[in-house]
């Protein structure tokens, strides 16, 4: 059978482990054609002290239509990283041309800020340019501030805070390595689970299919709000150490080659974050510096296995 291919709309950086440089090799051993669409070069990402940047948008448009004058499909469409609110028209038509030709799959991370705080470069012109692009997609996978800003949601610190309380006081039932809901849950931690499932909802209502809200920190442990057509659900996984670049990339990466072979979407988070605690662990245990992001190169075959994870 010929491989799936997945077009993969993201920046391209020489040093940090993100973006294309960890999305391309996962896909690829997922057994997924990877077809780059780099928005940007960067020498290294911006958690650096400094860095080098190359910005694409002005080859986009004919780099694109070289693609569509050749009648090139793609099973999937993979969009991370812009930087420039400029190439948004232009992703824009090629979304739209992918899925009224081929029915192409399309997930998109909108890439805009983290810990409740955008990024320099985002305007609000920026986030409600990229709202528009997200009513494209089939399947959304924002960080919580991303979906707050999605959603005109202001940022739920003290939820959190108190949500942490709320899973510590039942980690004892939290045994397993991934788990469903907040083990002990109690009346602190029911409005972060509304608020969740009303972000979700509002999400759903731009006519994206499926959500995942990532990054959901609460103690010593990440969720994930899955939500499927109105059908919401928490999962947690221990967070192996401290948040690294790179990891929202993965995770969209693993989704993205899941989406087009069919498995279903549940699976494919709890795959996602599993590789994610196990490449962070394993990170930690060499050294390897926060801002270097998770060192995955020794650990990419686990993704050839059907029962991982097991």
């Amino acid at each position: 059978m010929k491989p799936f291919k997945m077009a993969m709309i993201n920046d391209l950086t020489g040093f940090g482990h993100c973006s294309l440089a960890v999305a391309i090799p996962i896909i690829s051993v997922m057994g997924v054609q990877a077809c780059p669409v780099p928005t940007g070069i960067f020498s290294n990402h911006m958690a650096f002290p400094e860095w080098h940047y190359t910005d694409f948008t002005h080859e986009m448009s004919s780099y694109l239509s070289v693609w569509e004058r050749l009648s090139l499909s793609f099973d999937g469409i993979s969009c991370g990283f812009l930087g420039n609110e400029a190439l948004i028209p232009t992703l824009s038509g090629f979304f739209r041309q992918q899925k009224e030709t081929y029915g192409t799959c399309i997930l998109l991370d909108p890439v805009m800020g983290d810990h409740g705080r955008a990024y320099s470069s985002v305007t609000p012109s920026y986030q409600k340019a990229l709202t528009g692009l997200c009513s494209l997609a089939d399947i959304l996978t924002p960080n919580l501030t991303e979906a707050c800003f999605l959603t005109g949601t202001a940022y739920p610190e003290e939820l959190l805070t108190d949500a942490s309380g709320a899973l510590l006081s039942g980690q004892s039932d939290a045994s397993g390595t991934l788990f469903s809901g907040l083990s002990g849950a109690s009346d602190r931690s029911e409005p972060l689970l509304l608020l969740l499932s009303g972000m979700a909802a509002k999400l759903h209502g731009m006519g994206i299919g499926k959500v995942v809200i990532t990054g959901i920190k609460i103690g010593n442990f990440f969720g994930n709000y899955v939500s499927v057509s109105g059908s919401g659900e928490l999962l947690f996984s221990p967070a192996g150490g401290p948040s690294r670049p790179g990891t929202g990339d993965i995770f969209a990466a693993i989704l993205s080659a899941d989406v087009v072979k069919g498995v279903p979407f549940t699976d494919s988070v709890k795959k996602a974050a599993e590789f994610i605690r196990i490449c962070t662990e394993g990170s930690a245990a060499l050294n390897i510096p926060i801002v270097e992001g998770v060192c995955l190169e020794q650990y990419l075959s686990l993704l050839q296995d059907p029962s991982f994870p097991s």
